[in-house]
């Protein structure tokens, strides 16, 4: 089992596609769900955990069941600022995991904290990484002052394997010396 973070999949969302055409493919929206789908199932199995820091679906409340029940693994939500009452009843129907706004988890020693929306003087230390969304590709790329983009705007429209943002931790505690 792995375990995955993503953020920010805004499934049906048109006007994505125009905000961020470069990471969401220049194409239509069919198209750009489509690949997120693709891309999650490529590396996500169904045993794996995905924790999805919030902006699940957008659009009509089928769009959460269209697209939701085609994507594996056990799925956690942080919820983000689109993701309403009634989109989180939805996901709940698909057997997803709401979880609270932050949440916690340890992976080797080192505290993850996922919140969607990072406040700009939030940060991490060595020990506390922070992962969060919202931002889409107007965020850095990789761990910045202790801090991880998990969007899919940053990541390829594909969720991040949590090993991988830990490798990165331990490779700048070495560069620090820690």
């Amino acid at each position: 089992m792995s375990v995955f973070v993503t953020s920010d999949t805004h499934f049906n969302h048109v006007n994505i596609v125009k905000y961020c055409p470069e990471s969401r493919l220049g194409g239509t929206v069919e198209e750009m769900n489509e690949a997120i789908v693709k891309n999650w199932n490529s590396i996500v199995s169904p045993d794996d955990v995905v924790y999805h820091l919030g902006d699940c679906f957008m659009g009509q409340l089928e769009t959460v069941a269209e697209y939701g029940s085609r994507l594996n693994g056990e799925i956690h939500v942080i919820p983000g600022n689109h993701d309403t009452k009634q989109r989180i009843a939805e996901m709940e129907k698909l057997g997803w995991i709401i979880e609270s706004k932050t949440y916690g988890l340890e992976y080797n020693d080192t505290n993850f904290i996922m919140i969607h929306e990072r406040p700009e003087d939030m940060h991490g230390d060595s020990a506390n990484i922070v992962l969060y969304g919202h931002v889409h590709d107007a965020a850095p790329k990789g761990l910045v002052d202790w801090t991880y983009h998990v969007g899919v705007d940053t990541n390829d429209l594909t969720p991040v394997n949590i090993h991988d943002i830990w490798l990165d931790v331990q490779e700048k505690k070495i560069e620090l010396g820690e």
